[in-house]
């Protein structure tokens, strides 16, 4: 999953912290995109966006195959929030020179060692 520009630029307005959040939210906490839409205070498709600007599946309810939903559990906050941090606003579609976050996370954990 990644964006478009046009979705990219639309997410930029939200800043790096929220990102982290909903990131944070959806992978780690696995919380479904409604729910961080309502804590949040963000627009349903604003998070959708968010998500996939990240390489997040959502799942088939979604429209996605890859479901992520919780696939970081036990990662800090801070590893997920370097990884945004990295990447803010998001990935753009076509890119193909970006770290996925699974692999982002496993080399902080290789550095923590």
């Amino acid at each position: 999953m990644t964006v478009t520009k046009e979705q990219r630029d639309r997410i930029a307005t939200i800043n790096i912290k929220e990102h982290g959040h909903i990131v944070d939210s959806f992978g780690t906490l696995a919380r479904d995109p409604e729910t961080i839409a309502i804590r949040q205070g963000i627009d349903l498709e604003d998070v959708i966006y968010i998500l996939r600007a990240y390489n997040l599946g959502l799942g088939k309810q979604w429209g996605d195959e890859e479901d992520d939903c919780g696939i970081n559990k036990r990662v800090p906050e801070r590893v997920i929030n370097e990884y945004v941090e990295k990447y803010y606003p998001g990935i753009l579609e076509g890119t193909e020179d970006y770290m996925t976050m699974g692999k982002f996370i496993m080399e902080a954990a290789s550095h923590d060692e």
